[in-house]
């Protein structure tokens, strides 16, 4: 609930300030914070009740599961923060699901209720039904434009007194569950806690090699402004940069002109999930200027990922490891652990056993997700909170420097 309390403490002390900025509209706090009390209303009159170990289980650990079916968008965030002021657990269900996926998550998840934005009330009614669920639309979020807001008045008390005490939900509860792309089998569904979705945000947008250059030579026009809402920070995987490179060098000249200027006034930019090829990382740097900051974040990281407020997750962790912001990149590795994080390698002969070679890369974070759900045995394999650390099937090695440590390959 931090996260919760947080953008309620936000929304009390400016609610008209902007909270979310989607499809060239601006989506304020308090807006944003009445639209998830009234999911929050809607779930907790929804009689959407739910037996764990013969208990009930709503307002209890891990509670009554939620489906969202949303764009990225304010409704997905109000989903998401009505879910967690019910004392509820969000499901996010993605939008490239086929129908039977839908229905094997839903199942697997136990989803009992159902809320999704207009343009999916068709579909999501018909699987919803097939698999038992109820269904609710999501009621739209009024951007700053809109007259909902100042008719309102505000954020409002009774806003305030649910973000206060909504249910009692502690920090090891469960809040999300996302799901596997199932390339090792059936999709598994990561539970993250409370505690462990407070150390996690991300603020990209879904991946456009030509929205992307178009969104930054629109932060940074040709006659050397600056736009309001202009990015500041990008990351990305090296995948990303290598495409973003080749729509680069399929440009005209002066479009490469005006894109490699706009790029080059961002303040910084990162690259994560592996070392990036050196000579990939050299061409981004002769294109921008910026040499890349190479970081580490969880395996099978696919979550969902929205250019919001309050956006989830890697997979399993948060970034781990980093190259430092000011002092000596090394291209080719992912740097040190961050403060808090602890890294181990295994050797590769299945000992269990630590190494200095070559092995498998383990981590412990604050981020790290509690369990696989309902599959005691994966998290075991795999590693998860309940065992200290995440085996993150990667291979690693520790590269020394003379006087810096050790860094990861």
């Amino acid at each position: 609930m931090e996260v919760v309390k947080a953008v309620a403490r936000q929304g009390s002390a400016a609610s008209t300030s902007i909270a979310v900025r989607a499809d060239r509209k601006s989506y304020s706090y308090g807006e944003l914070l009445l639209s998830a009390q009234k999911i929050s209303n809607l779930l907790c009159a929804s009689d959407s009740r739910s037996t764990l170990n013969g208990t009930e289980a709503v307002g209890s650990r891990d509670g009554t599961r939620v489906g969202i079916v949303a764009k990225p968008s304010p409704e997905f965030v109000a989903g998401v923060l009505g879910t967690w002021l019910s004392g509820r657990v969000a499901v996010p269900l993605a939008l490239s699901y086929p129908e039977a996926e839908l229905l094997h998550v839903m199942s697997d998840s136990d989803v009992s209720i159902v809320l999704s934005t207009e343009d999916h009330q068709e579909l999501m009614q018909t699987v919803a039904s097939k698999s038992a669920a109820q269904f609710s639309v999501i009621p739209s979020v009024p951007s700053t434009t809109d007259d909902s807001l100042s008719e309102a008045g505000g954020l409002g008390e009774s806003t305030q007194k649910a973000v206060d005490v909504p249910v009692k939900v502690e920090g090891e509860d469960a809040a999300l569950i996302l799901y596997t792309s199932g390339t090792t089998g059936k999709p598994k569904g990561v539970v993250h806690t409370h505690r462990s979705v407070s150390a996690q945000v991300e603020f990209m947008p879904k991946f456009s090699v030509s929205g992307i250059w178009q969104r930054w030579r629109e932060s940074y026009p040709e006659d050397a402004t600056k736009a309001d809402s202009a990015v500041t920070v990008f990351t990305g995987v090296p995948t990303m940069y290598t495409r973003l490179i080749q729509g680069y060098e399929a440009m005209e000249p002066d479009v490469q002109a005006i894109s490699a200027s706009a790029a080059s006034k961002l303040r910084l930019m990162m690259c994560g999930s592996s070392a990036l090829p050196y000579p990939v990382m050299q061409q981004w740097e002769t294109i921008t200027g910026h040499r890349l900051l190479e970081r580490y974040v969880g395996v099978r990281a696919s979550a969902r990922i929205q250019r919001c407020l309050i956006i989830v997750i890697a997979m399993q962790f948060v970034m781990a490891l980093s190259n430092p912001l000011r002092g000596l990149r090394k291209g080719g590795t992912v740097g040190k652990p961050l403060p808090g994080v602890e890294v181990k390698i295994l050797a590769e002969d299945g000992s269990g056993n630590e190494t200095k070679g070559v092995g498998e890369l383990c981590i412990r974070s604050p981020s790290l997700f509690r369990e696989y759900w309902k599959l005691p045995e994966a998290s075991i394999s795999n590693g998860s909170a309940a065992l200290s650390f995440c085996k993150t099937s990667c291979v690693g090695l520790l590269y020394y420097l003379m006087t810096r440590g050790c860094s990861l390959l």
